[in-house]
């Protein structure tokens, strides 16, 4: 579909890792989104906020579900923006395991174990292609 109004699916941009994140960023990339859609900004959200009921296992199954429509008391936990971002975003790498010359594949942990720097990085390149979603403020 090529419209004005739809995101092209499935378009990425590589984009190197600059000099200022030292000598071993050489020639490393990161692959990203050329730009969120709706879908994205959505699922952006449900990764921020998760609702849950807590569950008393010593109530029947039925008893369970009747409390859930009833019960407003829920717990709702908050994933920070910036990891929810990058989960989103990030499309592939050239990262391997100096140990094995293995890939490193592209997933939840992984994103978490970056470097602060590499995600400010990551980040900004986001907020280039995405003005709206706004980059978490740090202080």
């Amino acid at each position: 579909m090529d419209s004005p109004f739809f995101v092209h699916e499935g378009e990425f941009d590589k984009v190197d890792l600059p000099s200022y994140l030292g000598e071993h960023a050489k020639g490393h990339w990161i692959e990203i989104k050329h730009e969120m859609n709706a879908g994205d900004h959505d699922d952006l959200q449900n990764l921020l906020f998760k609702l849950s009921t807590p569950v008393d296992n010593r109530k029947s199954r039925a008893e369970r579900r009747r409390a859930e429509r009833i019960d407003t008391a829920q717990d709702i936990s908050v994933k920070p923006s910036s990891l929810a971002l990058l989960e989103i975003n990030i499309h592939a790498w050239s990262f391997k395991d100096t140990t094995t010359g293995d890939n490193i594949p592209v997933s939840s942990t992984t994103i978490r174990g970056l470097k602060r720097e590499v995600m400010e990085f990551v980040l900004d390149e986001i907020d280039i292609r995405n003005p709206t979603t706004g980059k978490p403020k740090t202080s």
